[in-house]
Formats: structure tokens, C-alpha cells, sequence
């Protein structure tokens, strides 16, 4: 028996209030809107899009069958209801009927008589091309809760055989190998919009290449997408049907990575609305020009390579551990908070925070006859009575990191030597990123709200593994959280990366999402973190 979704129906209802705005201001004239993005997109088709800066685009462009609010409720999208069968596993989902697709003046791509309605056949094709294998999703794990999909995409299904179909134009059933909490949420992902196979086969495999080689069905639609300027600009969709009218006429993204630049362009209104780092978040201070919304997507603490020659020895890095006494120092003030884990505090499951979910992880107190007794079993196995270690940090944290280090000798003696390596930020990254490290203090971040996401970066070969580490054991967990295991399983994973020595989680750090003065309603997804715009305003 199905059961219609109370949560998602109550989102339906849109309140007078919430579209007054419609018309970006207070004024009621078209207002324009300025945000900057790291990096030119080199497509915008959503199944392959890899970057921020892509899904943002995208995530403007495109409305999936559910949308994200500024509070992480899930609202509607292309779809009216949603009904879900008691065991949890099958979700039906009616559409709006009057959702259309946003076509050109320029229909050189359209094939004659093309059908310009938003049907479920879209979300069918749509969700096969991103499990399918020779489409390369790097989005296509977090669908494995769909029944059939980790088969599909390892080849041994076809995409036919995938737990998506159309029961009828505008009805939609997607079957679930599991209940899984957060199957809403994933479907705002850019791999789950929608896509028109009739118009994706005119475009010869160009799909998304272009500014004529896309349709749109979200708020805006991309009218200039200029390479050599370093610009891309989206304007207000006046084919859209959603519940949400969206509140800007245009939003000019433009090509700016620098936070420096970002700061000082938001305080001057030049932008609208920015993503700032840490080091930016700590300078912004009692200004009150800008809104400022700080996020602890981010945890500091000691980091192995653990494919060093020495530290690949899991004893050598428990004895390290165990030697750790972080109570004895006083907390960076670039720092927010105590780190109860390796998964950052902005990470959620569902409506909830992940930690107050999943409680603290599974960590390691200084203890130093237990350090002592990994050192004794570790020489063993290195075959050594010393080594020399080496631990790199900025030159930011320096004095604290003398402080750890002063800890460790007194547990090890002269038994086990560490030095210290501190450089500046730019040589600190690339050290990181190429794994030119041996110990580091360093942080890992969250991109997305999603746990089992921010833990997909380290498992074997994945390129953001900062750790290099591999095991199967954590390879398998991490599978689990993708096809939808709960906080539990979630917990273990994380906790493994310390009880095996591979990361030492000491703080929290935070970056912010800043709103320029007289600005509102710009939200990051806390999906995915792409800034949306449908309810974008200013004042005078």
C-alpha cells in the first residue's frame, strides 16, 4: 500500500508572504544579481557535471522532482505528490502536468514535432544515463539505494533492468533495494534531472557542450555563456510552473576563485553573495554590511600518508596516537570547535544533524603505556629500534604543533624522533594533494551535507584520499552508507579511519556563505552546496 508523503504535501502549501517577492525587491523592478564561481564550466550536462561551478549552473537551470529549501526541507519540484509504500522501498511520484521544457528560437536541434511536456519517460532516461557505466557519473554511487543500480553499473544489468519506470506520462515509480532516509534528498542531485532522450539523440553526443545544446525546465535558463570573458549568465525562466516563482531577472556569474577578491567585492556589493574560507571568515569580524552564515564543514587534525615506508605500519600509527595530547593546547582561534569525529558538523542525515544522530565516534585518548606497547610491536615489524619522523604544517599552526610534538617525545623517549616542517599555504596544499607528506596537521572538508559522500573521498584510489589509504573492510562500509545504510554504519566507517590510525580528528573549522548588504534569500544547497537563487532579493 502506498502513502502519500504528509511531509512533502505540507511543503505544497506556499504561504502568501513567501511570493510577495517575486520581483527580486521591494520596488517591484527586475532586479540583477552577481556571484562568483572558481571556474569556467567546460559542459553543463547534469549526469557528467563533476564541478561546483557546473552543478551551480545546473542547479538554477534544472528542477528535478524535488527541490531543497534554504532549511533543507525537501519541497516540490516537477512532482505535485509523492507516495511511499509502508516498507519504505517504493516511492511514486505524480507530476505536474503544465511542466514544460524552456525551448530556443533556435530549434536546429529540436526533431519535428518535438513534445516539449516534462513527462516520467525524462526521469527514466535521466537516471539510466547516470548509472550507466559508460557514462562515467561521478554521482552514480550515491544511487545505489535504487533497486538494481550497483549492478547496473558494474555492467552486470543492463539499464533497462534499473528500479525506474513510467506507469503512465506523468507517473513515475522508482523501486529501492532498501528504505533509505535521505532518497529524497539525492534527488535533487544534478545526475537526477531530468533529460529528454528525443532531444539528447539530436544532439549527436554533444549534449551540454553549448548554449544551444541544453534545454532547461528550472527558475532561469542560460542565455550567454561567454569562455573568453569568464562569464556565464542565467535569466529568469517565464516557462516556469513551479510553486516558487523565481525572484531575479538575471544572475551574472563570473570567474573568481581569489578570497580576497570575493571579500572585498561582496563588501562592496559588486557581488551579491560568496563562499569564503576559513582565513576570509575570521577577517570578516563585526562587520554588518553582510549577512554572514558560518558552516563547520571542516575538521582539522593529524593526517598519516599511509602509504609512507614507516607509517604504513598500523602499529607505528596507533603508537602515535596514543601518544596524542591535544587537551594540553589551546585551541587555534581560527578553530570553531572540538572534533567528536572525522565527519564534519554541517554533515546531516535527514532533517537531523549526523552527529546528534550518530553521537561522538569511536576515539583514541592519549593513553602512553598503550602507546608505548604499539612502539614495542611496531619496531618489531619495521625491524628497527628508532625512527625519524616528520610532521608538516603552515607556519599558521607552528607553535602548537611544537607543543603536540614535545607531548609525543616525552612518551617515546629518544626512541622515536619527530621533526617539525612548516610552510606557507600554497606549498601546504600541493604537498597534501600529491601526497608529499609523512604526518601532516591538516583538514579534510565536506563539500556536501551528505556523510556518506564526504567518506566516499577516502576510500581506495578515490582521487581526493589525502590519506592514500585502501582497505577493503572501509571500502565495503562506505558501500553500504551509499546504498543507503543509516547512521550506525556510518559511525563505523568514520570511526574506523581512527581506530586503524589514519586520521586523528583534534578540531572544527568553518567557512561561510556571505549575503551582501541588503541582500536575501540566497541559499546553498545543503545537499550539494550550490547556491540557489529562486528566492534571491534586495531591498532599497
Amino acid at each position: 500500500m502506498l502513502k502519500k508523503l504528509a511531509a512533502f504535501l505540507l511543503a505544497c502549501v506556499i504561504p502568501t508572504a513567501a511570493l510577495a517577492g517575486c520581483s527580486g525587491n521591494t520596488g517591484g523592478e527586475p532586479v540583477n544579481f552577481g556571484y562568483p564561481i572558481d571556474e569556467m564550466p567546460e559542459h553543463l550536462d547534469p549526469t557528467i557535471a563533476d564541478t561546483l561551478s557546473e552543478r551551480t549552473i545546473i542547479a538554477n537551470c534544472m528542477e528535478g522532482l524535488v527541490r531543497s529549501d534554504a532549511d533543507g526541507n525537501i519541497v516540490p519540484g516537477v512532482a505535485e505528490t509523492i507516495n511511499v509504500s509502508d516498507d519504505g522501498k517504493t516511492y511514486e511520484f505524480k507530476l505536474r502536468q503544465n511542466a514544460k521544457w524552456h525551448v530556443f528560437s533556435d530549434e536546429n536541434y529540436f526533431p519535428e514535432g518535438f513534445d516539449n511536456r516534462i513527462t516520467a519517460r525524462d526521469f527514466v532516461f535521466a537516471l539510466r544515463r547516470a548509472l550507466d557505466p559508460a557514462m562515467a557519473c561521478p554521482d552514480a554511487e550515491r544511487f545505489y539505494a535504487i533497486r538494481n543500480a550497483e549492478a547496473v553499473h558494474t555492467g552486470t544489468l543492463t539499464t533497462d533492468q534499473l528500479g525506474v519506470r513510467a506507469s503512465d506520462d506523468y507517473t513515475l515509480i522508482i523501486e529501492l533495494e532498501q528504505a533509505t532516509q535521505d532518497f529524497l534528498s539525492l534527488l535533487t542531485l544534478s545526475a537526477a534531472m531530468p533529460c529528454s532522450e528525443a532531444f539528447f539523440n539530436s544532439t549527436g553526443g554533444r549534449y551540454g557542450l553549448e548554449l544551444e545544446l541544453m534545454m532547461y525546465n528550472g527558475p532561469y535558463y542560460l542565455s550567454r555563456w561567454d569562455r573568453d570573458s569568464g562569464s556565464v549568465t542565467i535569466v529568469r525562466n517565464v516557462d516556469y510552473v513551479g510553486e516558487n516563482p523565481p525572484s531575479a531577472n538575471r544572475i551574472t556569474f563570473t570567474i573568481d576563485s581569489d578570497e580576497a577578491s570575493r571579500y572585498n567585492l561582496v563588501s562592496d556589493g559588486t557581488y551579491d553573495a560568496a563562499v569564503l574560507g576559513a582565513a576570509a571568515t575570521a577577517d570578516i569580524g563585526s562587520r554588518t554590511r553582510m549577512t554572514v552564515e558560518r558552516r563547520e564543514n571542516m575538521v582539522w587534525g593529524i593526517c598519516i600518508n599511509t602509504q609512507d615506508e614507516i607509517m604504513a605500519d598500523q602499529n607505528m600509527r596507533l603508537a602515535l596516537f596514543n601518544a596524542l595530547d591535544p587537551s594540553a593546547l589551546e585551541m587555534p582561534d581560527t578553530m570553531a570547535s572540538q572534533a567528536y569525529g572525522v565527519i564534519p558538523p554541517s554533515c546531516r542525515i535527514g532533517a537531523s544533524a549526523y552527529r546528534d544522530a550518530a553521537g561522538q565516534a569511536d576515539l583514541i585518548s592519549f593513553d602512553a603505556e598503550k602507546a608505548r606497547s604499539f612502539w614495542e610491536q611496531a619496531k618489531t615489524a619495521l625491524e628497527v629500534d628508532s625512527v625519524s619522523l616528520k610532521l608538516l604544517c603552515t607556519k599558521e599552526y607552528e607553535n602548537q604543533m611544537k607543543r603536540l610534538i614535545q607531548g609525543c617525545q616525552s612518551v617515546f623517549g629518544i626512541a622515536v624522533s619527530i621533526g617539525l616542517e612548516s610552510v606557507d599555504e600554497a606549498a601546504f596544499q600541493k604537498r597534501i594533494a600529491d601526497g608529499d607528506y609523512q604526518i601532516a596537521f591538516a583538514p579534510v572538508s565536506a563539500e556536501t551535507a551528505l556523510p556518506s559522500t564526504f567518506l566516499k573521498q577516502f576510500v581506495s584510489g578515490a582521487d581526493g584520499n589525502i590519506f592514500r589509504y585502501k582497505s577493503d573492510i572501509y571500502d565495503d562500509l562506505v558501500s553500504q552508507t551509499l546504498a543507503g545504510a543509516g547512521a550506525a554504519v556510518i559511525r563505523r566507517a568514520e570511526s574506523h579511519l581512527i581506530q586503524n590510525g589514519v586520521m586523528y580528528p583534534m578540531y572544527t573549522q568553518a567557512s561561510s556563505f556571505v549575503q551582501a548588504k541588503n541582500v536575501s534569500g540566497i541559499y546553498l544547497s545543503p545537499v550539494d552546496g550550490t547556491p540557489s537563487f529562486i528566492n534571491a532579493q534586495r531591498s532599497k
